[in-house]
């Protein structure tokens, strides 16, 4: 007993001294109370002692003794307890509270205030200032939060490209600096805020949302601007006001100049205050009036006049209420005519078109009657004989849910075809009578040589079209691979469709009797839905075997068949149905319809009219007058989506080298390419094993490819992407070459079971250079140079989501198992590789221009796809420039070699194995400057010809020979012209393309193909100027014949000892048309050349 007294009292006197402490700690203040553990560890100190006094009582005659200090003891740990769990829950809740929101702690509890939600940046570089204002006040400056709660946060605020941003370490502040680094770029924030400003677009009405809107954004770019510690100053004041008002509608415009009361420069506060109290007065007034706008006009100042389809709200019939026009209301169709009258002048409808928008002598309708030509509507015309008629023993007609709709009127749209346009096709429109034709149409089974299946095809037989032709969709699901080809199929009125694409593909009918192969002009549509409305065959003799069971049923048609296989198909009976005016005709196929129906509704269809355009026309070029060059057009849809595509989308690695996406559309329609790829791997095998040195060449190219790191083996197979492409390759070897005597080529173009290839989903982009212009520059530099980038589309990553579009198929050995890689850079051979690489080139330029000025400013004007052809005009100047070239392609992972430059100092300054001719050389060096020869030590530009001669030759020939003269300039203009003339001849003769030229156009031809290699002892000097330039004169000279015209332009420089310098510039020449005109004309026509 005196032992557990003894602990008990040790016991009791450290519980007395736990008591204080905890008295102590809860008479802080709770906001001090940072440890809700420490309070825990307390509390159940406190539990364990009182545990042990309690133990320490075992007499029970001790127990009313010490009673009184227990029961004071088990008070104050029951106070204490309480206080100490009231003080852990308070600190919990605050915990909590914390976490969930992290963004700040209410001094008030007693008002529950909404969280306040994460600021989101999706990669806007004009968002970024905003977000890190935000994040920085909610999270960095957050003291509580550890770093890997901040990461958290900011991971979770990031969406789009922002979110695919990579940073070196997986920290908060790797990554918030990566960021900073990547988006904080101020130059092109302060573009972007001005841009807003100059691109705002102008007003067209006066509208208070427009109003606000102007107003909005010009706050918003000052304010951003301001921002980026651009202050407004009286300048930028006068600035903006200009450009603000240049915006404002006509109204607005007027209402602001009457405004001001003095002669004295507006205030842009004025302005902005005018702009937001004319927006309150139009939200009064609700007014939004519209200003008409200006009709289009021509180059020659006329309007033009456009056929549209609106998309308009249809006024409800006047008679039903329903949606649709009172001439095609059933009910308002019931009535007699007198009905119609009576209706249409009851409720004021205008007699000629029924609108109840008008009345008729305010109708601007054309149309009149069909009947008698007066001006009423046809469904009001009184003479018995009204177009609703009650048809027993015929077929009648219902119109189609999938019909256009077509006014009773529209006969104006009618067109009328002449004998002498010579177009090679029937056609049937709609009479007075009200008679729909039909057309014959089969059923037909078309093969698909690669897996042996079948696939129907709707067709029509047409004895008017000189070709056979197919819809682009059908050619597609068939998978049947496709020619390229030039055509132009015309229709009606003249208008053209270019055909790019042909195909061979065999029929058959459903028993298989009848099969024939025929060539297919792949078209993207053949006609509208045949037939136009759908008839009801309640009352017509129909045979069983029909060519097409739902000849009567509205439907696509996928295939015609023309006239070179058209009476093959035709058998001689036929059938007449009595009831319906049908007539039956059979064929391989079966019976085909054909014929006329009476119809309540008139229809006008206009059949397809085909008629191949021949080489022969393509050739009028050459002689044709040429227009001048029209301004630069805007870019299309497809090339500002591809620019903003790239904008968005491309990036840096660590290493500078660019990291791009290729633009694709509808890429998930692409189909199964592997089975094509192994097969061509096969075959090109077949070719390797028959040629030693090839396969050597070939095995080494691939061997590089891996050496590079330019393509990565697929080591998972089965888990191939669902959006797969593999690029068949092959070889085009040229053992004559001295440099590169193997070229590989990726194909495509290669079509997948689909019928469509990987370059038909990839958008090409904008690729704009001028040979003319870069090489109009390169001749004024005193200190020139040429050079070119090493394998520049290898240099460009492709980003690792779209490589499995690239996928390739190699093996070693002929016996060894294939093996699937990924090409990991721009390849060419896909159709938007030159976009990706002129335009990588273009922003390293823009990226890097403060580092290296001048190397930028060269790159983005005299850079030629991988060619650089530029100078100086002092050597220190071409120095430096050329150290900067080196060092900002270095920067993005490029490297330049193959230079050549008229100077030995700028020549000497590079390392040997980069340069391109030698200085020394007896042969007097020449290098090719995209597509010109030119002499550096010289410093001049020739010409090399190297044509063959032949005993006899062709028109063909001919042209072949005159494709090869490439002169961009027209140094040798006149001997060009001379050669076109000499086409132009041939054609005048109408000579065969492949048949032998006569003897004294043979002899002719020969002597002029001889001359040709005197055109070798031609030198044009390279470098314009003189020395010392005091005066620069350009002449020009403009000339004409019967037979051809052309300009020149010359330079005159009068150095500063007045020497004269004359150089040619260039020269531009033209065939005269074959028609005959003036000279006077024609040599306007020279002058507009200049």
């Amino acid at each position: 007993m005196s032992t557990a007294c003894s602990r008990r009292h040790v016991s009791g006197s450290r519980d007395s001294k736990l008591i204080g402490a905890v008295q102590r700690i809860i008479r802080l203040k709770y906001q001090n109370c940072r440890s809700p553990k420490q309070l825990n560890a307390k509390d159940s100190s406190l539990n364990s002692l009182n545990s042990k006094i309690e133990a320490s009582i075992s007499d029970p005659n001790e127990y009313d003794k010490e009673i009184n200090a227990s029961e004071e003891f088990s008070e104050s740990i029951v106070k204490s307890r309480i206080k100490i769990k009231k003080q852990i829950k308070l600190l919990e809740e605050k915990t909590v509270t914390s976490m969930q929101s992290t963004v700040s702690f209410s001094n008030t509890p007693t008002i529950k205030l909404p969280e306040i939600p994460l600021p989101k940046f999706s990669g806007r570089y004009e968002e970024w200032n905003n977000f890190k204002l935000q994040f920085n006040n909610l999270i960095t400056s957050n003291n509580q939060l550890s770093q890997e709660q901040k990461l958290h946060y900011l991971n979770s605020a990031l969406t789009g490209p922002a979110k695919d941003l990579q940073s070196i370490d997986d920290t908060f502040d790797s990554l918030f600096k990566a960021l900073t680094d990547r988006f904080e770029n101020k130059r092109l924030l302060v573009e972007l805020h001005i841009n807003e400003l100059l691109e705002a677009g102008k007003l067209t009405t006066e509208s208070a949302k427009d109003l606000r809107n102007l107003t909005d954004n010009i706050k918003k770019s000052i304010r951003g601007l301001k921002v980026l510690e651009y202050n407004r100053n009286n300048l930028s004041d006068v600035l903006i006001l200009n450009i603000v008002i240049s915006k404002l509608d006509k109204q607005s415009r007027q209402y602001y100049e009457s405004s001001l009361s003095s002669n004295e420069v507006p205030k842009l506060d004025d302005l902005i205050s005018f702009l937001e109290k004319r927006a309150q007065i139009l939200e009064n007034i609700n007014k939004n009036a519209a200003v008409k706008p200006k009709p289009f006009l021509d180059r020659n100042g006329k309007p033009k006049t456009f056929f549209v389809k609106p998309n308009k709200v249809e006024r409800p019939c006047a008679m039903c209420k329903l949606n649709h026009p009172i001439f095609k209301c059933e009910a308002f169709m019931k009535l007699t005519v007198d009905q119609r009258n009576q209706f249409a002048i009851r409720n004021k409808l205008c007699l000629n078109c029924l609108s109840d928008q008008h009345f008729i002598k305010f109708c601007n309708s054309k149309s009149t009657c069909k009947e008698c030509g007066c001006r009423h509507n046809t469904l009001l015309h009184r003479n018995g004989n009204t177009v609703h008629r009650n048809l027993p023993n015929a077929v009648s007609v219902e119109k189609a849910a999938s019909s256009q709709e077509l006014n009773p009127n529209a006969d104006e749209f009618r067109s009328n075809v002449s004998p002498q346009d010579n177009i090679g096709h029937s056609f049937s429109c709609i009479d007075k009578t009200n008679k729909c034709t039909v057309l014959p149409t089969i059923k037909v089974w078309v093969l698909n040589h690669f897996n042996g299946s079948f696939l129907q095809a709707r067709g029509i037989l047409d004895s008017g079209s000189g070709q056979d032709l197919m819809t682009a969709d059908f050619a597609n699901r068939l998978g049947l691979p496709q020619e390229k080809t030039n055509f132009a199929v015309s229709g009606l009125g003249g208008n053209e469709t270019k055909v790019k694409s042909r195909l061979r593909a065999t029929i058959q009918n459903g028993s298989g009797s009848y099969r024939t192969s025929l060539d297919f002009l792949v078209v993207p549509k053949i006609t509208d839905f045949l037939p136009i409305v759908t008839y009801n065959l309640e009352n017509a003799t129909i045979p069983d075997n029909l060519a097409d069971p739902q000849f009567a049923t509205t439907g696509k048609i996928d295939i015609l068949i023309g006239a070179q296989s058209f009476f093959d198909i035709i058998k001689n009976d036929q059938i007449r149905s009595p009831n319906s005016g049908l007539v039956f005709r059979n064929t391989v196929f079966g019976y085909v319809a054909s014929g006329a129906v009476n119809s309540s509704t008139p229809v006008q269809y206009c059949g397809f009219i085909s008629q191949v355009q021949s080489i022969d026309d393509c050739l009028r070029k050459f002689w044709e007058v040429e227009t001048i060059n029209e301004p630069a057009k805007m870019l299309s849809e497809e090339e500002e989506f591809c620019e903003h595509h790239y904008k968005t989308t491309h990036k840096r690695d660590e290493t500078g080298r660019y990291i791009v996406q290729m633009p694709v559309k509808d890429i998930e329609k692409l189909g199964e390419s592997k089975t094509m790829a192994i097969k061509r791997l096969d075959q090109l095998w077949k070719r390797l094993s028959r040629d030693e040195a090839m396969k050597n060449l070939y095995q080494d190219f691939m061997q590089e490819y891996l050496d590079l790191d330019h393509m990565e083996k697929v080591n998972d197979v089965k888990s191939a992407s669902p959006l797969c492409y593999y690029l068949p390759h092959h070889g085009v070897f040229r053992p004559e070459k001295t440099t590169t005597k193997l070229r590989v080529v990726f194909n495509a173009s290669s079509p997948t079971t689909s019928g469509s290839s990987l370059n038909d989903h990839l958008l090409k982009g904008l690729v704009k250079e001028d040979i003319f212009e870069i090489m109009t520059r390169f001749r004024k530099h005193k200190f020139a140079f040429t050079t070119d980038i090493q394998k520049m589309y290898r240099q460009i990553l492709i980003d690792p989501a779209q490589r499995d579009l690239l996928r390739i198929i190699w093996k070693d050995r002929e016996d060894a198992d294939p093996t699937e890689f990924r090409l990991k850079t721009v390849t060419y051979g896909t159709a938007s590789a030159p976009f990706l690489a002129i335009r990588t080139l273009k922003q390293l330029a823009l990226d890097e221009s403060s580092r290296f000025p001048l190397a930028s400013d060269v790159t983005q004007q005299d850079a030629y796809m991988d060619d650089i052809v530029s100078g100086a005009s002092d050597l220190g100047t071409a120095k430096e420039l050329q150290s900067q070239l080196h060092s900002m392609l270095k920067a993005g992972g490029m490297t330049l070699h193959k230079w050549s430059s008229n100077s030995k100092e700028l020549w000497n300054s590079c390392a040997s194995n980069d340069q391109e001719h030698q200085f020394l050389s007896t042969t007097e060096p020449s290098v090719k400057t995209l597509g010109i020869t030119w002499k550096p030590t010289e410093d001049t530009f020739t010409f090399k010809v190297s044509i063959i001669e032949k005993a006899s030759c062709t028109k063909r020939d001919v042209l072949s020979v005159i494709a090869r003269l490439y002169d961009p300039l027209g140094f040798i203009g006149p001997v060009i012209t001379k050669a076109k003339m000499f086409l132009q001849k041939l054609w005048q003769l109408k000579v065969n393309w492949d048949g032998e030229l006569s003897e004294p156009l043979a002899k002719q031809w020969t002597q002029f193909v001889g001359s040709l290699k005197f055109i070798e002892e031609l030198h044009i000097d390279r470098f314009l100027l003189a020395d010392t330039i005091k005066k620069i004169i350009l002449v020009g000279f403009a000339d004409a014949s019967q037979a051809a015209y052309g300009a020149v332009v010359y330079m005159k420089s009068i150095s500063e000892t007045n020497s004269v310098v004359m150089k040619l510039i260039a020269s531009k020449s033209r065939i005269a048309p074959i028609k005959t005109i003036s000279i006077p004309r024609l040599e306007l026509s020279a002058c507009l050349l200049l």
